[in-house]
């Protein structure tokens, strides 16, 4: 369900997305006829069906609705940053390689790249197209992080950058044809 541009999801312990139980009511969402027990719900602002829009970071809160009565879930959301990478040959064409985002401790962190041109639209997991730069999704928390890219057969290229809340930064790789 979205309202106002922010997109809330209420998943039940089977892992079941609840959408039938939201009511968005100006900024307020009403979840109502939930049976009792543990949901996850996560709202995700700034979301767009063809691309990442805005800053805002997804926010997931685990939830215990009792047998009666009403439970209130105030949720705050911060902005973070977006990192918009591209891995190119010397004369400038983009190259389809992998990718991945590492934290400031080298744990992967999990993204999807998102490259679009005029007529369409991918999303991959783990590597770079070749339509336009790709954009990472969902935005970022500020902070320090280390871009890998990588091609079979070749070293990977490594850059360290810094997300900084409401930027883009874009982060280019020149690599071997």
């Amino acid at each position: 369900v979205e309202l106002l541009g922010i997109t809330l999801t209420m998943v039940d312990a089977d892992a079941a997305p609840r959408h039938d139980a939201l009511r968005p009511d100006a900024g307020v969402y009403r979840l109502e006829g939930l049976a009792p027990g543990t949901y996850e719900v996560v709202v995700e602002p700034g979301r767009s069906l063809w691309m990442p829009t805005g800053y805002l970071l997804r926010v997931t809160r685990r939830i215990e609705v009792p047998p009666a009565g009403e439970l209130r879930l105030p949720v705050a959301i911060e902005a973070g940053g977006r990192l918009r990478i591209a891995a190119r040959t010397p004369s400038g064409a983009l190259v389809e390689c992998g990718c991945r985002i590492l934290d400031a401790e080298g744990r992967p962190v999990p993204v999807a790249f998102r490259t679009q041109s005029d007529r369409m639209q991918m999303t991959m997991p783990d590597q770079l197209g070749t339509l336009s730069p790709s954009m990472v999704d969902p935005p970022l928390q500020a902070g320090r992080y280390t871009v890998e890219v990588t091609r079979p057969g070749r070293p990977p290229h490594t850059r360290n950058v810094d997300v900084r809340v409401r930027e883009t930064t874009d982060v280019e790789f020149v690599l071997d044809a």
